[in-house]
């Protein structure tokens, strides 16, 4: 027994060898593995963390970017607006000047109608004191062709007489003519 006793012991301790080669070589397999997936694990947070900042820096930038053009935008809008109202302004004032120019024309135009009016009223006022004093004269001349008629009795002197008459009627028509009011004309 001696043999079989020293057979299992040195089975034992052959097992207990053998666990301890495979536990240590499997617990260094297991620390490299470790460290390996540790160091994997390091790689992808790091790499992860990498395109976490460039996509901030993308972020960032995109930000960056939109606020220079709204900036850019804001200050085109605003000069646009600035001109408008320049524009508006100008028109406004030329507007005024304008209808100042035409309130003052259309005051010389009533002042010249008013004038003119005044003119024509007067002419008129004139006209008919002429015609009365015509009319005056060829009534009397009307008178002393009639009376001329009962006195003279030499036919050519009443043929003078007859056509002075028809003169006469004719100049009368004339002077009523004149004191009538034309069309178009004010009265």
């Amino acid at each position: 027994m001696g043999q079989g006793k020293r057979e299992s012991v040195y089975k034992g301790k052959y097992i207990e060898l053998r666990d301890s080669l495979y536990s240590a070589s499997t617990q260094q397999q297991i620390n490299r593995l470790t460290i390996e997936l540790s160091q994997q694990k390091n790689i992808t947070t790091i790499s992860d963390q990498k395109k976490l900042a460039n996509l901030q820096q993308q972020l960032i930038a995109q930000h960056v970017f939109q606020k220079r053009l709204t900036i850019s935008i804001a200050i085109l809008l605003s000069v646009i607006v600035i001109l408008l109202v320049l524009g508006y302004i100008r028109k406004v004032r030329f507007e005024n000047l304008l209808e100042s120019k035409v309130k003052q024309r259309t005051l010389e135009l009533e002042a010249n109608r008013n004038e003119l009016q005044l003119a024509l009223h007067q002419h008129r006022q004139f006209i008919q004191h002429v015609c009365l004093d015509a009319k005056g004269i060829t009534d009397n001349l009307t008178g002393l062709r009639h009376l001329a008629d009962l006195d003279i009795t030499d036919p050519q002197a009443r043929e003078y007489f007859s056509q002075i008459g028809s003169i006469n009627n004719r100049m009368f028509q004339l002077l009523n003519q004149l004191k009538e009011p034309r069309f178009g004309q004010d009265t």
